[in-house]
Parts: structure tokens; C-alpha cells; sequence
């Protein structure tokens, strides 16, 4: 059930071929974001115990994917010293920042490059080995229609049928959605809930429908999902700032899916995008390469 109305979109768009340029080089932006602000941007994450308790049960082997500069790793590790952690980036410098933490040497922690939506983890770790693989605010950077292939990445390493996606990421109606649709710095919208910031990384704003179709088309059950909705304010200014997210658990178990469920077009008409119109911007940006 959609717990927020459709977004309405605003009429202008990124043109084609700069939205296939963002998509096609997000790791490069992410490398950018990573240069300019280091360790500097985001906060530790202190949460995921309270949120995510199975991450303290004991000896487990945990996928960190979008793990950039290490705000969720060593934090985790500090409160379950039993947790093996494979750690995954888009940045190479995101990763070398993980790498350079003084927990690192302790040998609990392998730290990679990777884009989620081509390299083989597969090939990057011992088998289907994972319990659970966290991805907090990160499918979200990923263009609409490469999302299928990166979850079919993760299932890869997973152990069958007891392996676990623990999810956060932005949901529709979030207040940065609203700037982006409402920017004065240049259209920023480049399809039904994936926007562009100015920075060059993009961001899609997720409903439970599409989240829930999704990952079913990969073989994946919801254990639990839930949008979370609260009021941030500025105390200094007094402006209060609605936040939305959505937070789910998913279990890989493509025996329990149905087959009905299992396709790819039940994302598309839930809301993602289609191949074809990914095929058409890759295409003008190649002729745009060519000319140049």
C-alpha cells in the first residue's frame, strides 16, 4: 500500500544525453565527492545495533556495499568483535580512507573497489558466504535500470536461503526531493523519482511498491518494511524539515518467490525505468563522444 502520493513531475528534464552521462559514470562523480570531502561529510553510524540487532549474534561474515569512508563498518565492529566485514566501494579513495583506519590491520575487514552493477563479488569473495549485507542510503545511486543487475551481484554471494539484505535508503516525498523538483539551480529531474544533484551524484526517492517489486524480481522475500516519516528542526533557524526513508529487511529465497513475481517487467510497471529508454541515452552520448 503507497503510503505518500505519487510525486508530480516537474515538466523540464535533464537532457538525455547528460542523464546517460551521470549514470553511465556515477562511480567517477562518487571519486569526486570522495576527493573534495574525505572523511569529512558523513557522521558514524550508531544506529545499526538498534535497528539491525542479528548483526550482534555472534560469528557472522557482513558485505558492506557503498561502505565509503568506514562510517558503518568500525562502529559495528567496535560492539561485535566476532564480525567478519567485506567492504565495498564505488570511490578508490573512499576505499584507501577505510583501509588507512587503524582497525584495519586487525585483519577483520577487506576493503575493494567495485561498481555493484559490474564487478563480480562473486569473484571478490570466498563463495556465497554472506549473512547479511547491509546497503544504507546506496541503491539509490544506482541508475533505475542497473538496479536489477546489482541485486542479482549481492544474491551471488549470499548464503541460499538464510542470506539477508538490511536496506535504508531514501523514500518519495523526502524533503530533498522537494528541493531538487523545486531547484533554482538548474533542472535536476531526470525521470519519475531520480534526480541529479549538483555535485553530479544521482538519487532515486523509493516507494514500498517498487521496492517490494524489485527485489522480489530477484528472488528476494520481504522479511519486514516500513517508511519511516519524522520532523527535523533547526533550532537556530526554527525551520522544520520533513525526512522520509524506507527501511526493510530482504531475504534471499528465489525457491520461495513465485514465478509470477519474478520479472523484471513488475519493476518497470511498478516505476523503474526501461531498458529502451536506457539504450537511447547511452546511444546519444556515444554519438556526442564521437563528434567531439
Amino acid at each position: 500500500m503507497r503510503l505518500y502520493g505519487p510525486s508530480s513531475a516537474p515538466a523540464d528534464k535533464v537532457p538525455q544525453h547528460l542523464a546517460a552521462k551521470y549514470e553511465a559514470e556515477a562511480g567517477h562523480f562518487w571519486e569526486l565527492f570522495y576527493q573534495r570531502n574525505a572523511d569529512k561529510f558523513f557522521k558514524d553510524r550508531h544506529y545499526f545495533d538498534k535497528e539491525w540487532p542479528q548483526l550482534l549474534q555472534g560469528q557472522l561474515t557482513v558485505l558492506e556495499v557503498g561502505c565509503g569512508v568506514g562510517n558503518s563498518i568500525y562502529p559495528l565492529l567496535d560492539i561485535n568483535p566476532q564480525l567478519r566485514v567485506y567492504a565495498c566501494d564505488f570511490s578508490a579513495t573512499a576505499v584507501q580512507l577505510v583501509q588507512q583506519h587503524p582497525e584495519y590491520a586487525g585483519g577483520r575487514v577487506e576493503a575493494f573497489v567495485a561498481d555493484i552493477t559490474q564487478t563480480q563479488l562473486a569473484q571478490q569473495l570466498p563463495g556465497p558466504c554472506v549473512d547479511y549485507c547491509s546497503m544504507v542510503f546506496v541503491l539509490s545511486a544506482v541508475a533505475p535500470e542497473k538496479m536489477p543487475q546489482a541485486l542479482q551481484n549481492i544474491a551471488s554471494v549470499l548464503k541460499p536461503g538464510t542470506g539477508r539484505v538490511l536496506f535504508r535508503d531514501y523514500a518519495e516525498g523526502d524533503l530533498a526531493q522537494t528541493r531538487l523538483e523545486g531547484s533554482s539551480n538548474g533542472v535536476k529531474f531526470i525521470r519519475k523519482n531520480f534526480y541529479v544533484r549538483g555535485d553530479g551524484t544521482c538519487c532515486y526517492y523509493y516507494t514500498e511498491e517498487v521496492l517490494a517489486a524489485l527485489f522480489a524480481s530477484q528472488g528476494f522475500v520481504v522479511e519486514s518494511m516500513l517508511v519511516h516519516a519524522r520532523t527535523v528542526e533547526n533550532r537556530r533557524s526554527g525551520l522544520k524539515m520533513p525526512r522520509r526513508w524506507i527501511q526493510a529487511v530482504f531475504r534471499y529465497a528465489p525457491s520461495e518467490v513465485s514465478a509470477g513475481q519474478i520479472r523484471s517487467t513488475d519493476w518497470e510497471a511498478a516505476g523503474g525505468s526501461s531498458q529502451q529508454q536506457q539504450q537511447q541515452q547511452q546511444q546519444e552520448l556515444e554519438q556526442r563522444q564521437q563528434q567531439q
